[in-house]
């Protein structure tokens, strides 16, 4: 009976204590262990809060879009994929001239070949018109109708400045057109030459962009088709490695505002945990100077307060450090301030099997082996119509054709694993979550009864009450900076499974 009296006793003393709690002083009487600050003991959050009046709230796609504006890293990015784009243009300028001077001279052959035949046929009619007195003027009406031998006969009457060259022997005429038709015959002859050259070192051309050995033979036209599909591939490919390139650089904003984030949520998780540690210190200062609580026990509760602030620092300097790489991020000043507008996350919107058939037609390396395997086919097929089956390029390109089948299905393989694994990290990120938010609410219900049994000076179990409401709130601190972990842990690696399907960004800024 009397120890029950004096535990009532107790917890009376104990409640008017916490009633005039904000009214006493505080007195500290053992050496204390709270650090000092570099600063004299004021918080840089605190310093630095004095002398900002109003902070620019921002969300992820304004961080996004300052620092596709301003950061260095990205300007020279830029720069480097405007000379690959120029060079890329200069490419398709060659490839351009290349086929129009192919085409040219595709037409002037086919044209001294028609005017060659021409003078030929003429040889053979003036060789066949009757001459009686072997003189051009017994056909000279004749002759001057038909466009090539006026064009001879005029030009004979230029050269040799011949008044009557009505009066010359038809042999005349027929050697002007002989040497005129040799004359073509011989252009046309370099021409074809010129073009068999031409047509030969395109071939080259195309064997080495393919990384071909075998000598070929493909007509012009084959050849430059192969050149300009893979010319069209190039650009394509330069176009979804420039969005790369954009949307890595966004991710890597992202990174830095999550980090932000992330590193601000934890400074309020061990603020949180401070301020209960600082309460709990007050309360048992109180109740040490009344002499309900031994120094020993004092000196435990001090420690607990000097590990919560220490660890409170460190997330003030993590915090600060993160807001500096965020402003690198941001290409601004390194002291720029923020207010950070928390996304939206949509998590689930897709499954695994959707997702998976994204990854199909939206991942570059799956574009690029399919591109791939399209110009080894194409290869294939022109080089089998124009060799015979057992000729070496056959077999060069039916094995380069069937190396791009495996390598596609190699690609798509190892596409599939991650994309597998990146949704397997989300799933179990997501269980532990969701089980950490479980164990939040028993760890905090766990503080609850270790309150109020520290309250009554009442022990259930090993321990005293104080060590045991001690143990308690280190441990909610513990979750608590577990659970802040785990929710960023979740939807980073959602975003993690949507970047290897490559679908679009995880989450759009909420309007502040």
């Amino acid at each position: 009976m009397l120890r029950k009296t004096f535990t009532w006793t107790i917890l009376i003393i104990l409640i008017i204590s916490m009633v005039s709690l904000t009214a006493a002083e505080e007195a500290t009487p053992v050496p204390t262990l709270i650090s000092t600050l570099p600063s004299g003991g004021e918080s840089l959050l605190d310093s630095e809060a004095e002398v900002t009046e109003s902070v620019e709230q921002i969300t992820l796609a304004q961080a996004i879009e300052i620092a596709l504006e301003h950061n260095l890293t990205w300007l020279k990015t830029q720069k480097d994929l405007e000379l690959q784009n120029l060079q890329m243009d200069i490419t398709g300028e060659s490839n351009d001239d290349l086929r129009k001077t192919a085409k040219d001279m595709t037409t002037a052959e086919a044209n001294l070949a028609k005017t060659a035949l021409s003078y030929d046929n003429e040889i053979q009619f003036v060789s066949g018109l009757d001459f009686p007195n072997n003189v051009l003027n017994d056909q000279w009406a004749t002759l001057m109708a038909r466009d090539i031998s006026a064009s001879i006969l005029n030009g004979i009457i230029r050269q040799f400045t011949l008044v009557g060259a009505q009066n010359s022997p038809p042999s005349v005429l027929i050697g002007a057109l002989t040497e005129a038709k040799t004359s073509i015959s011989a252009s046309y002859f370099q021409l074809r030459m010129g073009l068999n050259t031409t047509s030969t070192q395109t071939n080259a051309a195309v064997a080495n962009m393919l990384g071909l050995s075998a000598e070929r033979n493909l007509s012009m036209k084959q050849a430059m088709e192969l050149i300009d599909l893979a010319t069209e591939n190039g650009e394509y490919l330069l176009e979804l490695g420039d969005a790369d390139a954009s949307r890595g650089f966004e991710m890597m904003t992202e990174a830095a505002f999550y980090g932000l984030l992330q590193a601000q949520e934890m400074y309020a998780v061990q603020t949180k945990a401070f301020e209960r540690a600082t309460e709990q210190y007050r309360t048992a200062e109180q109740s040490f100077e009344q002499g309900l609580l031994a120094n020993s026990d004092l000196q435990m509760v001090q420690l607990q307060l000097n590990s919560a602030k220490i660890s409170q620092y460190g997330s003030e300097i993590d915090l600060e450090k993160a807001r500096m790489d965020f402003c690198i991020a941001l290409g601004t000043t390194f002291d720029c301030e923020y207010e950070l507008v928390e996304p939206e996350w949509h998590l689930g919107e897709i499954t695994l099997e959707e997702g998976l058939a994204l990854a199909q037609t939206n991942r570059t390396d799956m574009i690029t082996a399919t591109q791939n395997r399209e110009m080894a086919q194409l290869n294939w097929e022109y080089v089998e119509e124009r060799h015979n089956a057992n000729n070496i390029a056959v077999t060069e390109s039916r094995i380069y054709l069937e190396g791009k089948e495996l390598a596609y299905q190699l690609t798509w393989v190892t596409a599939e694993t991650a994309i597998r694994q990146a949704y397997l990290d989300w799933q179990n990120a997501n269980y532990a979550y969701d089980m950490l938010k479980m164990n939040v609410a028993l760890v905090e219900n766990q503080l609850q009864i270790a309150q109020v049994s520290y309250d009554i000076g009442y022990s259930a179990g090993q321990g005293s009450p104080l060590s045991n409401l001690l143990q308690a709130q280190e441990q909610l601190a513990s979750m608590e900076q577990a659970l802040t972990s785990a929710e960023f842990g979740r939807n980073l690696a959602w975003q993690n499974f949507l970047k290897e399907v490559n679908y679009q960004p995880v989450a759009e800024a909420v309007t502040p």
